[in-house]
């Protein structure tokens, strides 16, 4: 990051943010319906310049063109300037509309809500592997935020139930939907594979047109197993970090209409790592059926990447997750 200077890009780019909110309170006309246009109208060009940097980086020399660089940066960039609007939403609509419905309901639409974000997590799976200008390797990348991002939502909401039987209820739910979701696409390669080989076997020029055979390469093999490691590292950091955050928005502002006890920070205390190890619990069950099916019945090299590239996904997850922690600093909770 040094190297590319992106350090740089970011602090001028905040510097002029600031300097841009002080005139605007200076001058009196601070949080004016106009004043968040010319903001992400920086965004997006800090979000279009680091991308176009780190394509033009990532690009091997023999493989270099101005389409191959706008490739990658609108796959780098897509996932950010596509997340604003659906971050705007998300904060401003979707979470103060969830938090005046009853536990019940809530239950229902954190529930819905994996397998509508399942959707472009689908997609992402299936366009991203074709990239062949990028190393198998850091594929994980390019989708690392979008992982991150719904996991973050979906586990903020699971945190905000107030009764923990409801909570257990949505972990196992929500852990059942994460296992058959990467089941599937795990499944749907080795179905294809198998009936391009029958395909195969009958006749070459039935197979000439056929892209079936390329759903099972190690190109791609490669970044469902560094997916499946990231959502292993994603699930657990957003699940602490959403109680967390909930526990701490409990402390800082306890709500007036309920009678705190006397004990109370002991109490949220006590409740975090109860919350945190049974959520915890539920996801080791279930991600030990996952990796034990991904390695032993559909040859996923998902340990082996593990051992050798560990430091390098825990990197980007951390990352990735400091960056859905600003999210849930913006996040407007309310209990009634």
């Amino acid at each position: 990051m040094k190297e590319l200077n992106l350090l740089t890009i970011n602090l001028l780019a905040a510097f002029t943010d600031t300097i841009y909110r002080l005139c605007l309170q200076i001058f009196g006309i601070y949080k004016r319906p106009w004043m968040s246009y010319p903001l992400n109208v920086l965004s997006v060009s800090v979000i279009i310049g680091n991308s176009l940097i780190i394509a033009k980086r990532i690009i091997p020399a023999p493989m270099y063109s101005k389409k191959a660089v706008s490739n990658v940066a609108g796959v780098l960039a897509v996932q950010f300037i596509l997340g604003l609007p659906v971050c705007y939403a998300l904060v401003y609509k979707i979470l103060p509309w969830y938090n005046e419905k009853t536990e019940i309901e809530k239950v229902f639409i954190a529930g819905v809500i994996p397998i509508v974000v399942s959707v472009p997590k689908v997609i992402a799976r299936t366009a991203v592997p074709k990239l062949n200008l990028v190393h198998p390797g850091v594929l994980h990348l390019l989708v690392s935020i979008l992982y991150t991002a719904t996991a973050v939502v979906s586990r903020i909401m699971q945190a905000e139930l107030i009764h923990f039987s409801l909570f257990v209820a949505l972990g196992v739910g929500h852990a059942m939907i994460d296992l058959v979701e990467r089941i599937t696409v795990t499944m749907r390669d080795h179905i294809w594979e198998y009936a391009y080989k029958l395909l195969s076997r009958c006749s070459r020029s039935q197979t000439r047109d056929f892209h079936a055979g390329k759903a099972r390469t190690p190109r791609s093999m490669r970044f469902v197993a560094d997916i499946s490691i990231q959502l292993l590292l994603t699930e657990a950091g957003a699940l602490v970090s959403s109680v967390g955050f909930i526990q701490l928005y409990k402390f800082m502002y306890p709500d007036q209409n309920m009678q705190t006890p006397d004990n109370y920070f002991s109490f949220l205390i006590l409740e975090f790592i109860k919350r945190c190890f049974t959520g915890l619990a539920i996801d080791i069950v279930f991600n030990t059926i996952s990796v034990w099916l991904q390695v032993t019945l559909f040859n996923i090299a998902v340990l082996r990447v593990w051992n050798t590239k560990w430091r390098s996904h825990v990197v980007t997850n951390v990352v990735c997750m400091v960056f859905g922690v600003f999210v849930l600093l913006r996040v407007p909770i309310s209990y009634s």
